[in-house]
Order: C-alpha cells, then structure tokens, then sequence
C-alpha cells in the first residue's frame, strides 16, 4: 500500500491530514483528532487500531466511567478491529465479515465512547468478548452481548441457521443430508466465502 493512500481517511476520531515523514520502514502521518488537536501517528498503529485518537478519548473515559487503564485500551482495540475486518478489504478476517455484508453501525464508528458506554452497561467484564447474537446481521446494540470463550463458540456461524431450496435447517444437519462434513461446508461458506449453491453441491474431492 502506498504512503498517499491513507490520507482523507478516518480511524476513530483522527483523519489523516498528509504523509509526515519516514524512519526506515516506518511511515508517519500528520493527524487531525475530532477535539483539534493534531499529531503525528505511526502509520501500523492507525491501521492496527493502537490508536484512534489524539489521546482525548482515554482520557473522557477515565473521567466519565471510572474504568480501569487496560478496561480503556481494549474496549479502544475491539472497536477498532471490529471496524477493520468489516471494512478493510486487506485484512485477514474480512471475508468472514465485510465480504458477508457485516458492518458496524454508524453510532459506534462515529462516537466511540457510544459504544464505551454500551458496553459498560451491558455486561463487559476483561475476561468476555464482544458477540453476535445474529452472525447474518452486523455490529449494532440491540444484535451484541459480552460472552465468554464458550458461549461464543456454540454461536458461531455453523450453528445459524441456513435456507437453501425453500428448506431450513442447522448447517449440522444439511452436513447430515448432504454427506458432507460440518466442517467442510462451514470453511466453504464462511472461510472461502462460497454461496450456498456452490458449498452444497459441489463433491468433495477424495485425499
């Protein structure tokens, strides 16, 4: 990607305003943050989602919601890789997110202590993570809950169900009429991005 293709562009409250200068491999921009203030940013942090703000968001954080430092920087980190695997075409998950037609709602990405705010008051604690109660539908309030580890794992998108031929039913049990593996089908759809046309009757080939 070049230097010049991340200026005009916004992560969290900062836009890139023009390319600063390098440092070997390091690129750095020139950053103009929603309260005024510029900085200078490491361009692997913008894109990371390290930083998505001149530092003023840590810092209402800590005054309106009395959170701990690293409560602070992870809720900051999950809303940013929430953005970048629905929206960055380059990231490694977004054809399991963007590519499906997932996004973010436009009050999250736009206000991020909106969701800061959410998620205080919907059961966040450092031990859960941020998930779909719909996989089909996107990053909004009322399709989001705090799960742990295994709960997340028992809604994952082979467990949604799928319509395929006028008929419903879980991806376990058109394994089960297909003769397919569960896994094979999931990895179809949901890794490779298959349609359900082409994951359901397409043979498997032998090893």
């Amino acid at each position: 990607m070049k230097a010049i293709d991340i200026i005009g562009k916004k992560f969290g409250r900062l836009t890139v305003i023009s390319f600063s200068h390098s440092n070997g491999y390091r690129k750095y921009f020139l950053c103009k943050c929603e309260c005024g203030k510029e900085k200078i940013i490491y361009k692997g942090s913008l894109l990371s989602g390290r930083t998505l703000s001149c530092g003023c968001f840590q810092k209402e954080q800590a005054k309106k919601y009395n959170t701990l430092p690293d409560d602070r920087g992870r809720l900051h980190q999950i809303l940013a890789h929430m953005i970048l695997r629905c929206e960055d075409k380059t990231n490694n998950r977004y054809h399991r997110y963007g590519a499906r037609g997932i996004t973010v709602c436009d009050e999250w990405k736009k206000d991020p202590e909106s969701f800061c705010k959410w998620a205080l008051s919907h059961g966040y604690s450092p031990g859960l993570t941020i998930d779909r109660i719909d996989n089909n539908k996107g990053y909004f309030p009322d399709n989001c809950r705090w799960s742990t580890p295994y709960e997340q794992a028992r809604n994952m998108s082979k467990n949604v169900y799928i319509t395929y031929n006028g008929k419903t039913q879980t991806l376990k049990d058109w394994s089960k009429e297909l003769g397919i593996k569960n896994t094979t089908l999931h990895n179809r759809i949901h890794y490779y991005g298959w349609s359900i046309e082409k994951a359901f009757t397409t043979p498997v080939r032998p090893y």
